[in-house]
C-alpha cells in the first residue's frame, strides 16, 4: 500500500469544486483535481501588465454638488468632558436604587462600581396624588414611595405600579410618544435620570472599561497573539461579575456556562481523587483565566473554582461568543496548556475520560491544523505510542489535510508505524476532511530506540564539528598573539 500522496490533493481537497477533474491514488480513494492555468489569459495578464500606456484620467466629481460634513462626533471626549450633577442620597435609597437597576435591561451589564456612578446621578422628586410622570421630559423613573397607575389612551387603567418599579424607560431611550400614561395614585416619591445623563454615562463607562479590558487582555501571556481589533472584540464580549469568598464560580460535573477573567482577588480549584473526595488542585491569581478547558474540549467541568478572597472580581465570556473571540488562539492555547504543569491535574482527568469515551476503531485521536508542521506531529504520535497507546487517528479540514498525510508519510517511511484505514469527509460547514487511522508497529520501541540514538550521534557529531571548525577560526587570532609576545 503506497501512502505517498502529491501536495496538489491539499489543494483539491480545499477547493473540491475547482474541477470535475479527479486524481486516482494508490488505496483506491480519489479526490478532486485543481484546474490548470488558461495560458491565452495568462499571457494576455501578461501583456496587460507590461503596457507603459497610462490609462486616460477619469474625472468622477464633474457636476456633482460638493459634499456637506457635519462636526464628527466623538463619544470619548464628549464622555471627558461631561459631567453631571451628583444627588446625596440615603442609604436607604442607594441600596433600593441599586437593587432595581443591577436587576433592569438597561443596568444590568454594569458591575457594581458603574452602577454606583449612575445612582448618584439620580435626580430626587416629590410627586402629588394626580400628577403625571414622563411627559414631556423624556425620564426614566424609579419609584420609592407611593402608588401610580398605568393608563391606556382611552383613559383604561391596565396595571399599578409600586415601589420598586420603574416607568418611562423607552420614551427616554427613543424620544417616543408615550404608549401610556403614568399617573399618580398617592404622593410619590421617585428618583429619574434623563437621556443626556444616561448616554453620556453610559459611554463613559463603556469607553473606560473597553480601554482596561484590553490593556489587562494584552497582559495575558496566550493572548499577546490577538490584533488590536481582535483584543477589542474579546473586551467588549466580557461581561462582569463579582464573587465573595466562598462562592462557586466553576461547579464540578456541570455543563460550562462561563468562561472567567480574573481581574481582582484570588480563587481555588478544588478537584475529585479517584475516590470521588475534594482535593484542593491549585490557586489563581489576577491574571489568570479559569474554566476556558471546557469550552476547549467541549466536556462538563472537571472541579469547583471557589472565591478564596474577600472578594473577587472578574470579567466572563459567554460559551457561544468563544468560538468567535477566541477562535485564531484555539490550538496554541490548547498546546500551551498540555505542557504546563498547573494544568496537570486536568490532563490528567481528562486523559482518564477520553480513553473511556474513546472510539476503539480510532484509537487516539488528534486533530491536526496547518499551523504546526508534519515533525511535530509525527513526534506526538510517538510520545503517544511510547507511553502505551497502540493507535491514533489524525483528522484535519481543509489545508490541515497536507500536514496531517505529510505526518503519516514521515511515520510510514520509518516503519514506525502501519496504515489502518483513511478516509475522507465533509464538515457541517462543508469543508473537506481527512481520517489516517495508525497502528503502532510490532517492532516500534526497538526502531524508537535506534532513531534516538542516531539522533544522538547526529547531534554530537554536529557539536563536534562546530567546535573543530571554532577552533580551526582561533587558530591563527592565538598565534599572532604568540608572535606579539616579546
Amino acid at each position: 500500500f503506497s501512502f505517498h500522496i502529491p501536495t496538489a490533493m491539499a489543494d483539491a481537497m480545499a477547493d473540491p469544486t475547482a474541477s470535475d477533474e479527479t486524481t486516482t491514488f494508490s488505496g483506491g480513494f480519489t479526490f478532486g483535481g485543481g484546474a490548470e492555468p488558461d495560458e491565452d489569459s495568462q499571457e494576455e495578464a501578461e501583456s496587460d501588465h507590461e503596457s507603459d500606456t497610462p490609462p486616460e484620467p477619469v474625472n468622477f466629481g464633474r457636476g456633482r454638488r460638493i459634499t456637506v460634513s457635519a462636526q464628527v462626533y466623538n463619544a470619548a471626549q464628549e464622555a471627558e468632558l461631561f459631567t453631571p450633577a451628583v444627588y446625596d442620597k440615603s442609604a436607604d435609597d442607594v441600596a433600593t436604587l441599586t437593587e432595581v437597576l443591577a436587576a433592569h435591561y438597561l443596568f444590568k451589564h454594569l458591575d457594581d462600581r458603574e452602577l454606583a456612578t449612575v445612582v448618584s446621578y439620580m435626580k430626587p422628586g416629590q410627586h402629588t396624588k394626580g400628577d403625571r410622570l414622563c411627559g414631556e421630559h423624556k425620564l426614566f423613573y424609579v419609584i420609592v414611595e407611593g402608588t401610580c397607575s398605568v393608563q391606556a389612551k382611552d383613559g383604561s387603567t391596565t396595571r399599578q405600579l409600586g415601589p420598586k418599579d420603574t416607568c418611562g424607560e423607552t420614551e427616554m431611550m427613543y424620544f417616543t410618544e408615550e404608549s401610556s400614561e403614568y399617573v399618580t395614585t398617592s404622593d410619590v416619591r421617585t428618583f429619574s435620570i434623563d437621556n443626556n445623563t444616561y448616554t453620556r454615562t453610559l459611554h463613559s463607562t463603556f469607553i473606560q472599561k473597553r480601554a482596561k479590558y484590553v490593556e489587562f487582555i494584552k497582559k495575558v501571556t496566550f493572548l499577546k497573539g490577538l490584533s488590536q481589533p481582535e483584543c477589542i472584540q474579546l473586551a467588549d464580549a466580557l461581561q462582569p461579575k463579582n464573587f465573595v469568598a466562598g462562592e462557586t464560580l466553576i461547579h464540578c460535573n456541570n455543563t460550562p456556562d462561563y468562561m472567567y477573567v480574573i481581574l481582582e482577588g484570588t480563587v481555588k480549584v478544588v478537584g475529585r481523587d479517584e475516590k470521588d473526595e475534594m482535593i484542593d488542585v491549585c490557586e489563581f491569581e489576577a491574571g489568570a483565566i479559569v474554566g476556558e478547558m471546557e469550552f476547549l474540549h467541549d466536556h462538563n467541568n472537571v472541579a469547583d473554582v471557589v472565591a478564596q478572597s474577600d472578594e473577587v472580581r472578574t470579567a466572563r465570556l459567554e460559551r457561544k461568543h468563544f468560538e468567535l473571540c477566541m477562535g485564531p488562539l484555539k490550538d496554541l492555547l490548547k498546546h500551551a496548556r498540555k505542557n504546563d504543569p498547573v494544568f496537570a491535574y486536568y490532563n490528567k482527568k481528562r486523559s482518564a475520560e477520553k480513553k473511556q469515551e474513546r472510539d476503539p476503531e480510532k484509537g487516539a485521536v488528534i486533530d491536526v491544523v496547518a499551523r504546526w508542521k508534519p515533525y511535530t506531529y509525527a513526534g506526538q504520535v510517538k510520545s503517544m505510542m511510547k507511553e502505551g497507546e497502540t493507535r491514533v487517528t489524525l483528522t484535519a479540514l481543509g489545508l490541515g489535510t497536507e500536514t496531517a498525510i505529510g505526518t503519516a508519510n514521515r511515520l510510514t517511511d520509518g516503519k514506525f508505524v502501519t496504515l489502518k484505514k483513511v478516509g475522507t469527509f465533509l464538515s457541517a460547514r462543508g469543508v473537506p476532511g481527512i481520517s489516517i487511522t495508525l497502528d503502532k508497529a510490532a517492532d516500534f520501541d526497538t526502531l524508537l530506540k535506534e532513531a534516538e540514538a542516531k539522533a544522538a550521534e547526529a547531534k554530537a557529531a554536529e557539536e563536534e564539528a562546530k567546535a573543530a571548525e571554532t577552533k580551526t577560526q582561533d587558530a591563527p587570532a592565538a598565534e599572532e598573539q604568540a608572535e606579539e609576545k616579546p
